[in-house]
Parts: C-alpha cells; sequence; structure tokens
C-alpha cells in the first residue's frame, strides 16, 4: 500500500502545484502544460497489494503530467504511468515479482470543490509462477464548507 501512499503523495504535490498556478490562470485565458517522457523508479519501499508482502520496487516506462485550467478558476489535473517492474520481497524465501503496472491520477476542482481518484493497476509473475493481478482504487472529495470525504483504499484481487 506504499505504492498508493506514494501516488496520494503524487496527487498532493500536483494538486499544489496546480493551486500554485491558479492566479495566473485567472489572469489570463486559462494555462496548459502537458510534460511526458521516460519515468523511472529504483528501490521504492512498498508492500504489494493482495499480496501484503513488503519489499523493494524498481521500474521504468513512460509518464504524463498534464494541467489544466480556465479563466474562472476550474482545474483539471491527471498522471499516467504505464511500465515494467520488479519487486524483491524484503523476507528471504519469499516470492518476488515481475510485471506490467500503470498508475493514474485525476483530480478536478473549482473554486468551491474539489475531488480526485487515484488507480493502480499490477498483473505480474512470481519467482514461484504464481501470478498476481491488482485493481486498487482511491478517492477523495472536499465540499466548499471543506468536509473531506475519502473512500476506503479499494483492492480488487
Amino acid at each position: 500500500m506504499r505504492r498508493v501512499s506514494s501516488l496520494v503523495g503524487l496527487a498532493v504535490l500536483g494538486t499544489m502545484l496546480a493551486i500554485g498556478m491558479l492566479p495566473a490562470a485567472r489572469a489570463s485565458a486559462g494555462f496548459q502544460l502537458t510534460i511526458g517522457g521516460p519515468q523511472s523508479f529504483t528501490d521504492m519501499p512498498v508492500t504489494l497489494p493482495c499480496v501484503g508482502e513488503s519489499g523493494l520496487a524498481s521500474g521504468t516506462g513512460h509518464g504524463v503530467f498534464h494541467v489544466n485550467f480556465n479563466k474562472a478558476g476550474d482545474g483539471w489535473f491527471t498522471f499516467t504511468f504505464t511500465g515494467t517492474f520488479t519487486f524483491v520481497a524484503s523476507s528471504p524465501g519469499t516470492v518476488n515479482y515481475a510485471g506490467q503496472v500503470t498508475a493514474w491520477d485525476g483530480q478536478n476542482f473549482n473554486l468551491q470543490n474539489f475531488a480526485g481518484t487515484a488507480i493502480l493497476e499490477i498483473s505480474a509473475i512470481g519467482s514461484d509462477g504464481s501470478t498476481l493481478t491488482a485493481h486498487v482504487l482511491m478517492s477523495v472529495t472536499f465540499s466548499p464548507s471543506g468536509t473531506m470525504t475519502a473512500s476506503p483504499v479499494n483492492a480488487v484481487c
């Protein structure tokens, strides 16, 4: 679930960047930014969903980050990463995994509301020949009163 925590951290960072760009967007007709390219991560501490095993993940792939604002102060933020990964378990003698990973985060907001969703898809083969398929979903909203509603992290294996 630390990978999910990393996605949440990325979502928070994206939101902070987006809010920081809001005054410039409102002063003009709007604002768009798209950044994409090769991405990698090395020795990221994670707990694999559906397996519950802790270890280190490394991977490479392609990521795209997109921000859009209009003059009214409405904004949209998305991030997508897709690629391959390896997972080395912390406990000796446990299963290691290699496979495909896709992570997506999307947020939209206006001057009163905020909603964000993060999705993680994993498909991997274990060193023992087992398979791991996981779909992890999390969402959060903020109302005009500041009330936060967060869905529990939901993993479907």
